[in-house]
């Protein structure tokens, strides 16, 4: 063999070589960009207290700040029925009897203006499906508009119960009924009162619960009715 062809053979190998790191450097760049996300979404059922705690208070705020928009909405002229919770990020929640001018809309620049928020893996629900037992009118026609996120960890909800001064013999306190899930779009349907007969749920405006399937469950009344 010539020194020519050992030339070529030798640049075609180093080619090779850099073709092969190459795709050794993307494989190794994809693994540590899947284990960078899948650690930044740490399953919330591991937090720690002081993570438990900002979680906490970060629902609670955004509780609190929907509930002063839907005042705010009402102030204006907004029927209880005509509220609504449509937006982009979840389907299932337009509602027919808001005005056309969107101005009953919790999440439109039109209206409320307010950014729909997301937990991790909890689930955000605005239902008019629920009384609160003690809050209100019980009954059908006492049915409450709740703004709730559920699937949270427990350390999260005794911390939020804590938060909010509510003391249980159990805590987070199990409330045991099949809750309404049903996403609100200006009907309120009863489908259970939320209540925790000998803990103490009872008359309670906001609170953290356990339902009937173990999950953890914060909920804040927007409308009383």
């Amino acid at each position: 063999m010539n020194r020519k062809t050992e030339n070529k053979n030798e640049h075609i190998n180093e080619r090779g070589n850099a073709i092969f790191m190459i795709l050794v450097a993307v494989a190794l760049f994809a693994a540590l960009g899947y284990a960078v996300t899948n650690s930044s979404r740490t399953s919330t059922t591991l937090l720690t207290d002081e993570e438990a705690t900002a979680y906490a208070n970060q629902m609670m705020a955004y509780g609190n700040e929907v509930k002063t928009v839907v005042r705010r909405l009402q102030l204006r002229g907004c029927d209880e029925t005509e509220i609504s919770f449509e937006n982009n990020i979840v389907t299932g929640y337009i509602n027919p009897n808001a005005p056309s001018s969107n101005k009953c809309h919790v999440f439109d620049i039109a209206g409320g203006g307010l950014t729909w928020q997301t937990f991790d893996d909890a689930e955000v629900i605005f239902s008019g499906a629920n009384v609160v037992s003690g809050v209100g009118n019980d009954g059908t026609n006492g049915t409450e508009l709740n703004f709730f996120v559920r699937n949270i960890p427990t350390n999260t909800c005794i911390t939020i119960n804590d938060n909010l001064g509510n003391s249980f013999t159990v805590n987070p306190p199990v409330e045991g009924g099949t809750w309404g899930k049903g996403q609100f779009v200006g009907d309120y349907v009863l489908t259970n009162s939320i209540r925790a007969v000998g803990v103490g749920l009872d008359s309670l405006k906001s609170a953290c619960f356990e339902d009937d399937v173990s999950e953890n469950v914060f909920y804040t009344t927007l409308i009383v009715r």
